[in-house]
């Protein structure tokens, strides 16, 4: 699961909910700040998924930062893992049957923050799937990556597109072939989401069960909820 949460402002008994209904193992979460962490604790969060990464205050912050939970021991983990004029992202190693899954939480900037930085952002996730990254530990490369957040793009912008067309990674939205999983805005007026700009993207090897958006009180953004298959 994946969800922005508006400068730290989403409703965290909220989050907690439906990371326990959906029996979530993974959350990637956005606009993350101390305050919000402190309310995820007190309802419980870690009780559910104990384990968590969150990147460093930095001056280039997105509008908060960004956090990943667990609920299985990472074998690594790492709370900035790209050199990003954007929130700092963190990423963590989990071990499974078929291999070593990296997963990170990911919050490039807006266009409207800087054309060139929001380029470079979306470029540069690519680099999250490389074999070669020069921030993993000296251990055999992970087999699959998954990386989710706020991209602050969607299939409209050319550097997005150009990221999915090099070959390394996929948006779990496109591979199932149903249509677009607006997620942005969310708001209680009758409007629904207009935009896809929240993106769940997997390498080679991941396979796509089913996707859906879920709203939480207080974020201006829908979340992810993906099921995915190695």
């Amino acid at each position: 699961m994946t969800l922005n949460c508006r400068y730290g402002k989403a409703d965290a008994p909220s989050i907690l909910e439906q990371v326990q209904s959906q029996n979530v193992d993974v959350l990637a979460l956005q606009e993350v700040n101390s305050t919000l962490l402190t309310h995820l604790q007190k309802a419980g969060m870690r009780r559910t998924l104990p384990y968590l990464v969150e990147g460093p205050q930095t001056k280039n912050d997105n509008g908060g930062r960004n956090a990943l939970f667990s609920r299985q021991e990472p074998i690594w983990s790492q709370p900035a893992v790209l050199d990003l004029e954007a929130s700092a992202v963190p990423l963590m190693l989990l071990r499974t049957q078929a291999g070593t899954i990296r997963v990170a939480s990911v919050h490039p900037r807006s266009p409207q923050r800087g054309a060139k930085q929001w380029g470079l952002g979306i470029e540069r996730l690519a680099q999250l799937s490389s074999e070669n990254m020069e921030a993993l530990p000296d251990m055999e490369s992970p087999a699959f990556t998954i990386i989710m957040g706020d991209c602050n793009a969607n299939l409209h912008h050319p550097t997005f597109r150009a990221m999915l067309e090099s070959g390394r990674l996929r948006d779990t939205s496109l591979s199932l072939g149903c249509g677009p999983h607006p997620t942005f805005p969310h708001c209680r007026a009758l409007l629904p989401p207009l935009i896809e700009i929240d993106h769940i993207l997997v390498s080679q090897g991941i396979r796509v069960k089913s996707m859906k958006t879920t709203g939480v009180p207080d974020s201006d953004h829908y979340g992810l909820l993906t099921e995915l298959c190695i």
